[in-house]
């Protein structure tokens, strides 16, 4: 069995506890460096999503703010359904869109006469 002493004072330690020591501080040092590690990469995180987060809610309310309304007479041959095929917005089924035109213009069905007049919503 080996003893050293220090010269801070005396302080009689075997060669195993010095090892010993040594381990638990280097545990220690690398528990420290992940911790650092994992705190950096939430930062980065939560800085990614709230930089993108905006652009994406930016381009979102662009698009709905771009809605607009006009009035168009029907004329003969016209249906709902090719209506709404040219007015519906990128992404919205005809089904959809024609369900907005009944809505929004009081039909009771998908029937439309030659000479009337409805309300179309568009994107610009």
């Amino acid at each position: 069995m080996f003893v050293f002493f220090e010269i801070r004072g005396i302080n009689i330690m075997t060669v195993q506890e010095r090892k010993e020591r040594n381990i638990k501080r280097r545990r220690r040092q690398a528990a420290k460096r992940n911790m650092f590690i994992l705190l950096f990469t939430l930062l980065m995180i939560v800085i990614g999503s709230i930089v993108f987060g905006s652009t994406f809610s930016d381009a979102k309310n662009d698009m709905e703010s771009e809605k607009m309304y006009m009035s168009i007479e029907i004329e003969k041959g016209d249906s709902l359904w090719e209506i709404a095929q040219e007015y519906r917005e990128p992404g919205c089924s005809t089904k959809e869109y024609v369900d907005e035109l009944i809505a929004l213009n009081n039909l009771s069905s998908d029937n439309i006469q030659e000479g009337q007049h409805l309300i179309v919503s568009y994107y610009k």
